[in-house]
């Protein structure tokens, strides 16, 4: 693997070929690492690259305060839509979870959220009480073609206090008992 040089007081930082050297990298929630030894460096015009021996597998680590449980049930998402023209309204959508947990959910919607903006859900689990929420939009993606729906969405929960959360995260785990 080829690599920039991390920068170390304004100067590029080249340590000696032989160096312990660990990649790391996030996304989605996750923390990724991955472990080498710098085997020296490679010249391309004015840049100077490190080329580093990848040594091992690529380790996880999740960053999630609350483990995702994978499951699809129901709900409704209600936030402000398009209107005909006039300005926005509040607006009913149908949705469908991909997975939950004590913080927050992904599911999948036809609704124009955007990043930032606060919502609320109701989550209808089969043959269970539904479940009132207000959550904050994390993040806007489109939705696979097979799901049926234009937007796959995060959203995390917002409680009121921590009772009301602790209470939501025990609902949670027994649906992952479930499950």
């Amino acid at each position: 693997v080829s690599l920039s040089p991390p920068i170390r007081d304004g100067r590029a930082y080249l340590p000696e070929p032989g160096s312990p050297v660990v990649l790391s990298w996030g996304g989605d929630g996750s923390e990724f690492s991955l472990g080498g030894v710098l085997a020296g460096t490679v010249k391309q015009g004015i840049r100077t690259y490190l080329e580093v021996r990848c040594e091992g597998a690529v380790q996880r680590r999740e960053r999630r305060a609350f483990q995702r449980i994978p499951v699809e049930m129901e709900a409704e998402l209600t936030c402000l839509g398009a209107a005909d023209g006039s300005g926005r309204t509040l607006r009913l959508y149908p949705c469908r979870t991909s997975d939950l947990s004590g913080g927050g959910v992904a599911l999948y919607t036809d609704a124009p959220i955007a990043v930032g903006e606060t919502v609320d859900i109701v989550l209808c689990p089969k043959g269970g009480k539904r479940q009132f929420l207000r959550a904050v939009v994390c993040w806007v993606r489109p939705a696979p073609k097979r799901e049926g729906f234009a937007f796959s969405s995060g959203l995390q929960f917002v409680f009121s206090n921590g009772e009301e959360g602790a209470e939501f995260a025990k609902l949670v785990a027994s649906i992952a008992s479930k499950s």
